[in-house]
């Protein structure tokens, strides 16, 4: 399979390629045969990107019946809105794909997370062509694919994670220093690499130095909201925000609810 550049490619002709997204891999061997591979932390934007890559699944893209798999086993941490964005998507195409998918093989990772999505199966009700597995190796033989495809979709995913890499560094040199102090020229300098390469490998991983910073911003924002006794414009000016009108759009955009309803939520 060859590799498409960007989602719309591969969505407007997926059969024999595969793309890399954020934390994110599909693939299309042909119209019997697709998937996912998942990886990092399940969080809204990464599952809104899920949710584009699924259309994969309608006709003209896939057969009558075709087989999935889907490999989780990636994943460190479950966002709940993501999650319910997830859940929400899932319910709504249910009918649909419960009729055409043939076999979905859902590869979950250990611990919480794992529990979490086998508990994800049993509340759509799925069929028994769709079956959880913790090992990679026997998923695939379960989809009746061999060897040769299993490691060149593992071949795949290795070459889209080294991006990836590069993310995690970007973020443990921005934690280091602090959102507001850090930038694109010191931070590429640490890595060995120039500005225009760090920003073109970014970008490939589905993410920009900007966001990271925001990230960043967002992940110190939530903190803080939770601490019932910090007030929310408090927490704004503290966080580089113009204003707490201007925190609360932005953290919508990323949690889907309001800090005050973040606040609730985790008093409660």
């Amino acid at each position: 399979m060859r590799s498409s550049v960007t989602r719309p490619d591969f969505l407007a002709r997926p059969a024999g390629t595969w793309y890399a997204g954020r934390q994110c891999m599909a693939f299309s061997r042909d119209p019997t045969l697709c998937g996912n591979v998942v990886w990092g932390h399940l969080d809204q934007p990464l599952v809104a990107e899920l949710i584009d890559l699924f259309e994969l699944a309608r006709p003209p893209h896939t057969a009558d019946s075709f087989r999935v798999l889907t490999d989780f086993s990636g994943v460190d941490g479950v966002d709940p809105a993501g999650f319910e964005a997830l859940t929400s998507y899932l319910q709504g195409r249910r009918d649909e794909l419960f009729q055409r998918v043939e076999r979905h093989a859902l590869v979950h990772p250990a611990g919480l997370e794992g529990s979490v999505l086998i508990g994800q199966l049993a509340r759509l009700q799925a069929p028994p062509g769709w079956r959880a597995f913790d090992n990679l190796g026997a998923a695939w033989d379960w989809l009746g694919c061999g060897p040769a495809l299993a490691a060149e979709i593992a071949a795949a995913v290795s070459s889209a994670r080294s991006g990836d890499r590069i993310v995690r560094a970007v973020r443990e040199r921005v934690a280091g220093v602090g959102y507001l102090e850090a930038t694109l020229p010191a931070v590429a300098a640490q890595l060995a690499l120039s500005t225009r390469t760090l920003q073109r490998v970014l970008r490939a991983a589905g993410t920009s130095f900007r966001r990271e910073l925001d990230r960043a911003r967002l992940r110190h924002a939530a903190e803080l909201i939770a601490h019932p006794n910090l007030k929310l414009d408090a927490v704004a000016r503290t966080c580089g925000y113009s204003s707490e009108s201007h925190l609360a759009r932005a953290f919508r955009r990323t949690h889907a609810m309001a800090p005050t309803a973040w606040r609730a939520a985790r008093a409660g």
